[in-house]
């Protein structure tokens, strides 16, 4: 019974809060386990990979959604309803997600860490909303254009280095030093060569 109560991920609350997250957690898992085609339009799967797939499924809901969804044997059945549920859910994480990103701006930030953590916040939401126009070179773009004016010529450096994979540098401890410019404005100067690696492109944004 031990196997039974450990869980992979996060149960899906009762009102859905995290459902999108949820969504890809339980997706990635049922892969995982060669159940994906269980939740699939015709996935011709067997009645053993059925009940595999629900009893899973079921282990990561609330315990009021499992009740609501009790009589609900098909896999597909109950992540469909899930679905219907709680799509809603994208049209008001995505708005404000891509509000989020066309106001982020690296200059009103003082540490890069910040700055990294709030950029691959509002990307996971985007991506989750099925926004998957943002790619690394649009989050390098949106870096280097939003630097403080003072940055010109080390964002024209990073320009013309040609980067195109933006690299999250959490936990690494690079420090950064902040100066502030009319004692109001903080600038950060920084090596970002940890960050930014190889070929960029312009016009990148969300799709609206």
């Amino acid at each position: 019974m031990a196997h039974m109560t450990k869980r992979d991920f996060d149960i899906l609350d009762n009102n859905g809060t995290k459902y999108l997250q949820w969504r890809v957690d339980a997706r990635a898992n049922l892969k995982a386990k060669g159940l994906e085609h269980t939740i699939l339009v015709d996935g011709n799967s067997t009645s053993q990979e059925q009940a595999k797939a629900i009893v899973f499924l079921r282990h990561h809901l609330h315990e009021n959604l499992k009740i609501e969804y009790l009589f609900v044997e098909d896999p597909k059945e109950l992540w469909d309803n899930l679905c219907q549920r709680f799509e809603s859910l994208e049209r008001i994480i995505g708005p404000k997600a891509q509000y989020d990103w066309m106001n982020i701006r690296f200059q009103d930030f003082t540490s890069v860490s910040d700055y990294d953590s709030a950029m691959l916040r509002i990307t996971s939401r985007l991506r989750l909303c099925g926004q998957a126009t943002i790619d690394a070179k649009c989050m390098i773009e949106k870096t280097l254009s939003t630097m403080h004016a003072d940055n010109a010529i080390l964002q024209e450096l990073y320009r013309e280095r040609h980067y195109n994979r933006y690299s999250s540098q959490k936990g690494k401890g690079k420090e950064v030093e902040t100066n502030f410019v009319k004692e109001t404005s903080p600038v950060l100067s920084l090596d970002l060569s940890d960050y930014l690696i190889d070929d960029i492109d312009n016009g990148c944004g969300p799709s609206t």
